[in-house]
């Protein structure tokens, strides 16, 4: 998939170092338990969007999306133009500057993360991989940008989070919060709550080094659910239909 459109991005050198550092990062195809889809069987025509990737992504930094990842977001977004974003889990902000650059000027993103005066205080134990304990600024890459107006910031803890009024009202739901097993469970019962008919549910780290949490409850909810996984990435995406194939 990577290499029909990424290499139009950038110098032809950077997908190249990509895939060699990634393939140490890639899950073995025995560890998924979900079945891959290539993402243009799954969008038909989405080869024809062009994302848009902001510089920073290219300087690399724990906790930030693979460069791929990133540029599949924006591809998406891109392609669905969705008026209405629900994140759970900024960080500092470069998924959803990611996403506010692939969007319509109206679109709203709404953006999730934990208060940083109360970062202990939550209801799960914490489970974020590399960037566990490390301190950084919420939603920094967005702020001060020209895209800054069309995202709202709110704190708090997403396993206690009022996701209420937003049910059924969301078009494109990204779940990259805590990923210990009981909060992902929590957060993908309301992001599935949330999403609206012919809608989209985005996951990251469905992966066994980088989210084995994550994993877990989604090999348990594709039982239930459909669910599928974008080949060469860690991403997986739950749409209300799936075309054949």
């Amino acid at each position: 998939m990577g290499r029909n459109w990424i290499e139009l991005l950038m110098p032809p050198v950077i997908p190249l170092l990509y895939r060699r550092w990634a393939r140490g990062r890639e899950p073995s195809p025995n560890a998924s338990r979900i079945a891959q889809w290539e993402i243009r069987q799954l969008f038909p025509g989405i080869e024809t969007a062009s994302p848009k990737i902001p510089f920073e992504q290219l300087l690399g930094g724990a906790g930030q999306l693979p460069l791929l990842e990133s540029a599949t977001l924006g591809l998406l977004c891109s392609y669905l133009q969705p008026r209405r974003i629900f994140e759970i889990g900024t960080y500092r902000g470069l998924s959803t500057l990611t996403m506010a650059m692939n969007t319509p000027g109206d679109t709203e993103i709404l953006t999730l993360d934990l208060d940083p005066a109360h970062r202990q205080e939550v209801v799960f134990s914490t489970d974020n991989g590399d960037i566990t304990g490390l301190p950084f600024t919420v939603g920094e890459f967005f702020r001060g940008t020209a895209f800054e107006t069309k995202i709202r910031q709110i704190y708090g803890d997403s396993a206690l989070f009022d996701f209420n009024p937003f049910v059924g009202g969301v078009d494109l739901v990204f779940v990259d919060g805590n990923h210990a097993y009981e909060n992902v469970r929590a957060d993908s019962q309301n992001a599935l709550r949330m999403v609206r008919s012919g809608g989209v549910i985005l996951w990251d780290d469905y992966h066994p080094t980088w989210g084995p949490g994550v994993m877990r409850l989604l090999d348990e909810l594709s039982h239930s659910t459909k669910i599928l996984t974008l080949a060469g990435t860690r991403f997986a995406v739950y749409v209300e239909q799936f075309p054949h194939g």
